[in-house]
């Protein structure tokens, strides 16, 4: 029997679960917020990076002191500020 692992080879080249592989040209303008302690806030950068040369408008920020999955503890002081930088990103007028 045979199984496709996420880590596969194949998995790992599929522009589906890997975003950065994909051609991002005409994606809607994007916010990226990376945490500073977060061993992929680098993939992050280069994916911000890659929106920006494609012409997409993106806004990427790191939010001091956070750790991966700040979101997920919306009640303590990094996720609220990171729930505050996506509401005033909804909020700014449209380009």
């Amino acid at each position: 029997m045979s199984y496709n692992l996420a880590g596969s080879p194949a998995a790992l080249a599929d522009p589906h679960a890997f975003a950065g592989l994909a051609d991002p040209t005409g994606l809607p303008p994007t916010l990226i917020i990376n945490s500073e302690r977060d061993t992929l806030r680098a993939s992050g950068e280069r994916y911000a990076q890659q929106l920006s040369e494609a012409g997409v408008s993106v806004t990427c920020v790191t939010e001091p002191g956070s750790f991966h999955g700040q979101l997920n503890t919306p009640h303590e002081a990094t996720g609220i500020r990171s729930m505050r930088r996506v509401l005033d990103w909804l909020n700014q007028p449209a380009e």
